[in-house]
């Protein structure tokens, strides 16, 4: 699949699905470079992008830069307050920099944290099944 999307990015290197999938398939096939490549486009585009600041995160931990890891971190929470994403990458951060009380203390101010409230549905099409 890796192969595929990075064929459509040499096409059409704006291609908003492929870059997309460069960025998560990258990282998890070793194409780091391509993947950060890619990850930077989508945030230079839109700057709060949940997926492409997490995966930019992933990539800040695979090169030890947990200062990083943590600032991807905290504009996820700015970007979805109630991501838990946002909250594990902050904790793993500071846990890989051997401050396991502080990621401690953040997962479990998380936990306690009330879940978030949700709007039911309106639309009558999302009723069906």
């Amino acid at each position: 699949a890796y192969d595929a999307y990075s064929t459509v990015l040499a096409l059409d290197p704006s291609n908003a699905t492929a870059l997309q999938a460069v960025s998560q398939l990258g990282i998890a096939t070793g194409h780091q470079q391509e993947s950060k490549a890619a990850t930077a486009q989508i945030l230079a585009a839109d700057p709060k992008q949940a997926e492409a600041l997490l995966i930019s995160g992933v990539q800040a931990i695979n090169d030890k830069d947990y200062a990083l890891a943590a600032s991807m971190g905290d504009r996820l929470l700015a970007a979805l307050p109630t991501d838990p994403r946002g909250v594990v990458l902050k904790a793993r951060a500071a846990f890989l920099q051997g401050k396991r009380v502080e990621a401690m203390a953040q997962l479990r101010d998380a936990a306690t944290r009330p879940p978030p409230t949700t709007r039911p549905r309106t639309d009558p099409a999302g009723w069906r099944g």
